[in-house]
């Protein structure tokens, strides 16, 4: 896929694998000489995360304002006239509404050669105020690098057995980091159903009071050792 560099803010949908690896060409594409040739020192540095022209940001867990002190730092510099940089948000569905805000204007207005993109998993689990001032970009889909967790079911309506959520919960080794992953491939699920139920015109209430509710959630994680409390909850919440 062929995108103009020009562009200051990009918000790239699909697995995160697959977006992951297309911004990794798009950015080898913009700073080889070769035109993405992949195995020169440039490519191989920029695969590695180490190249001195981006700067990668992919927590384990939900962002904090303290994790874009470096995005700050770096954008307050001024560039040559030809340089350019850019700023890639792993996992940019994990931004809470305050990390997003303190971005919008640097998205909106970022220094001349800079230049922010975004990826995500699904288009409406990223913040509205984020999402309307990117260039939308969609990953082709590719349905084999979908990881599902065994407790997805039971919050997308496809088990209704809360015996049975119960024991497997119990049994479970999640643990809090891997939280956020499974409350973005909820949401993911219910944004597909969002999107199907308006293309044949049937009744979305329902659909998006879990989809706001589980965004909510996303803002709000669990406190170390309390994901199957915080599960259990959600569970209740959103029982089918």
């Amino acid at each position: 896929m062929e995108y103009s560099s020009k562009t200051p803010a990009q918000l790239w949908i699909g697995c995160p694998n697959q977006a992951a690896a297309e911004v990794e060409l798009y950015v080898q594409k913009v700073f080889c000489v070769y035109g993405g040739c992949s195995t020169c020192s440039v490519c191989m540095q920029i695969r590695q995360r180490s190249y001195h022209g981006c700067l990668w940001f992919n927590p384990m867990g939900n962002y904090t304002l303290d994790m874009l002190k470096p995005f700050f730092a770096t954008i307050s510099r001024s560039l040559m006239p030809d340089e350019q940089f850019y700023f890639i948000f792993q996992n940019a569905d994990y931004l809470s509404h305050a990390c997003s805000n303190s971005l919008l204007k640097s998205i909106e207005e970022p220094p001349q050669g800079y230049h922010i993109i975004f990826m995500a998993q699904h288009l409406k689990a990223v913040a509205p105020t984020l999402r309307s001032r990117c260039t939308i970009v969609h990953c082709e889909k590719n349905e084999s690098n979908v990881e599902r967790h065994e407790l997805v079911p039971f919050f997308t309506c496809q088990k209704d057995d809360p015996e049975l959520f119960i024991q497997m919960l119990e049994k479970s080794s999640l643990n809090d980091y891997m939280i956020g992953a499974m409350l973005n491939e909820i949401i993911a699920y219910w944004c597909s159903e969002y999107d199907k139920a308006q293309a044949v015109a049937q009744p979305t209430d329902d659909i998006l009071y879990r989809i706001d509710y589980l965004n909510r959630a996303l803002e709000k994680p669990p406190m170390p050792g309390s994901s199957k409390i915080f599960l259990k909850n959600l569970f209740l919440q959103l029982a089918c």
